[in-house]
């Protein structure tokens, strides 16, 4: 009797589930795909693959930034609009630039040069979901540089170089440099910020300059630091004074420097545009930058923010960016600068 029982309740079961409407609609919410950013670019073949992808676009200006390695490698693209076209970099159009930067090797900071070529196709400026894509490639200039000595290996090696507009021959030192070429850059859905946070009214006014640099493993500790935009030899500059005592340090920067790695020199012209740098001891002895005949300290400062709105210029986080070796009468006395790092407002 229950064996009956139990095989009617089975069939009624059974009638219920195979009388139920077979076209039945489940109604499942879409899920919108993550959307997957990249960036990458092939070189030393081999493709470099960045970890990290950060954007801005301020006054029209986009500034796109990969790291990898622990943030020791840094590739930074910039692009003077915000338009989707083709920019060339090539001589007489200086609207682009791309530097590769590895702090761990010597000859690790390569630059975009107008007269090595390159280009940055930006695909995509999707301004409501605020991402970049594009591609690009470049022939990257080392400005790392080692310094070229007679047979002696003391005396420096010179090269004469004619004035074209006054004849006047001067001797420079000579130095050697390579190149790299970065192909088959990719970025894809980078997401960027428009805007920078800015306390709009502090009260009182707020001095947050910070300039931080170590000589020979110590700290300059600086009593005055000011920032000035100016013109100099028709040249205009972002100037940096840090001031300690009688020792001061003096940073030249040309004033459409925006996102990118400078050389430090002892003095700045029309057809490089490095930077310079000058340290003053004693209000008597200056240092001007010199080859570390180590390899180790290279001469360069790294931009990561330069806002014309603001007038804010700094350095990347990164303290390797900014370091200089400087000598004093032909190498009598040496003085190391490393770890450096600043963050100013400057005026007008």
């Amino acid at each position: 009797m229950r064996l009956q029982k139990l095989t009617f309740y089975i069939s009624i079961i059974t009638l219920l589930f195979t009388s139920c409407d077979s076209n039945v609609e489940i109604n499942v919410p879409f899920i919108e795909p993550p959307v997957l950013s990249n960036f990458q670019v092939d070189f030393d073949g081999e493709t470099w693959v960045a970890e990290t992808k950060t954007a801005t676009i301020l006054d029209g200006i986009i500034t796109i930034t990969a790291k990898a390695n622990e943030d020791k490698e840094i590739v930074i693209i910039n692009i003077l609009n915000d338009q989707v076209d083709t920019y060339n970099i090539a001589v007489g159009q200086d609207v682009a630039s791309i530097s590769y930067n590895n702090t761990d090797e010597e000859f690790g900071l390569f630059e975009s040069d107008p007269e090595l070529l390159g280009r940055i196709d930006l695909n995509e400026n999707d301004t409501e979901n605020q991402l970049l894509s594009g591609t690009f490639f470049f022939n990257g200039k080392g400005t790392m540089q080692i310094q070229q000595f007679e047979d002696d290996g003391v005396t420096p090696l010179l090269e004469e170089v004619v004035n074209p507009d006054t004849g006047d021959i001067t001797f420079e030192e000579v130095f050697i440099t390579e190149t790299k070429e970065f192909i088959n850059g990719i970025f894809t859905h980078i997401l960027y910020s428009t805007n920078t946070v800015v306390d709009p009214d502090p009260d009182p006014p707020v001095n947050n300059n910070e300039f931080f640099i170590k000589i020979d493993g110590v700290e300059f500790v600086e009593t005055s630091l000011t920032a000035v935009k100016t013109i100099e030899d028709d040249l205009e500059l972002i100037i940096i004074t840090a001031t300690r005592g009688s020792d001061e340090i003096i940073l030249k920067i040309p004033a459409d420097t925006f996102t990118s790695n400078r050389r430090l020199k002892s003095t700045i012209d029309n057809v490089t545009q490095d930077a310079a740098i000058s340290y003053t001891e004693s209000s008597s002895q200056v240092f001007f930058p010199a080859e570390d005949p180590d390899g180790v300290i290279g001469n360069f400062v790294g931009i990561s923010i330069h806002n014309t709105g603001t007038n804010r210029i700094e350095t990347s986080s990164d303290n390797s960016i900014f370091k200089f070796y400087s000598v004093l009468n032909g190498g009598i006395e040496v003085r190391k600068f490393t770890e450096g790092s600043f963050s100013v407002t400057y005026t007008e």
